[in-house]
């Protein structure tokens, strides 16, 4: 309506603290949001608090803005994106079994998304969820049913990827996630998956080792590629005795196959001018 509003998410001592506060332009409160569904998963009921941990705002073609807050779970993994209009009615829903960490609007094959990127803990790998902007709902798909939601609403995402964990993130027993997402103008994405994000033992900044993979429209696969501080990660754990060799095409092996899921099952994808047998050769070599 043109006139400001403040968004404000609150950590206090308490978790009924920590929730998504919206204020009137008077100051006074227009509403206060964190979800309070308990969810199945296989066998596991997965009850609240669910703690908000971000938030976006976008606009749709009319102008109105739209809030999108993305919920963990206190204690296990699943996590939810949701959408909420300027009075905090919940438009639509997605869970994820892992952790989401970025949110990203975008259009992709001529369509309105939002990209939500974080970790998998079916595939303790990387997750990609391409989402309706419009209508966002479901759960993200798995074939173990411990990582299924059983009650959630109907529907998969328009589309879902899973990177691999690579030998630095098992080194260092930490879980990969997407950190970034970039929706260039000619339709690729680029999407930044970081093995880890710890802090080296005996160095001053933190062990990111990105690994950076392009992606057209249609979810193809184009290329992966490491970038200079997962090298750097790479001799640090060599030097401190965490690996036993230095990095070479048997690490860029690792970064696939990528895991898509096809409506039924999850394929592995690879660039479409490589195939498996030339990576499992540079593997081997």
């Amino acid at each position: 309506d043109g006139k400001p509003e403040v968004l404000i998410l609150v950590y206090g001592r308490g978790l009924a603290d920590l929730r998504l506060f919206v204020f009137n332009p008077n100051g006074s409160l227009r509403f206060a949001y964190r979800p309070e569904k308990t969810l199945q998963y296989g066998s596991e009921m997965m009850a609240p608090p669910y703690l908000v941990g971000q938030f976006v705002v976008t606009s749709g073609p009319d102008g109105r803005k739209y809030i999108w807050t993305v919920s963990l779970h206190n204690l296990w993994f699943p996590s939810v994106v949701e959408k909420l209009d300027a009075r905090g009615q919940v438009l639509g829903a997605y869970w994820s079994n892992g952790h989401v960490r970025v949110l990203k609007d975008a259009v992709v094959n001529g369509r309105r998304v939002i990209l939500a990127g974080g970790h998998n803990n079916e595939h303790h790998g990387a997750s990609l969820a391409i989402l309706d902007y419009e209508n966002p709902s479901g759960s993200a798909p798995a074939e173990n049913k411990n990582y299924a939601c059983v009650n959630c609403p109907a529907g998969q995402p328009l589309g879902f990827l899973i990177f691999p964990r690579t030998e630095i993130s098992r080194a260092i027993q930490t879980r990969p996630f997407v950190s970034e997402i970039r929706a260039g103008s000619d339709g690729k994405l680029t999407v930044s998956v970081k093995q880890s994000d710890e802090p080296a033992a005996t160095e001053a900044e933190r062990l990111t080792s990105p690994v950076f993979y392009t992606l057209e429209e249609q979810q193809r696969l184009i290329e992966a590629e490491e970038g200079d501080a997962y090298r750097y990660t790479h001799a640090h754990l060599e030097r401190i005795g965490r690996l036993n060799h230095t990095f070479g095409p048997r690490d860029r092996a690792e970064f696939f196959p990528v895991l898509r899921w096809d409506g039924q099952k999850f394929a592995q994808v690879y660039p479409a001018s490589k195939t498996l047998s030339s990576f499992a050769h540079r593997a081997a070599r």
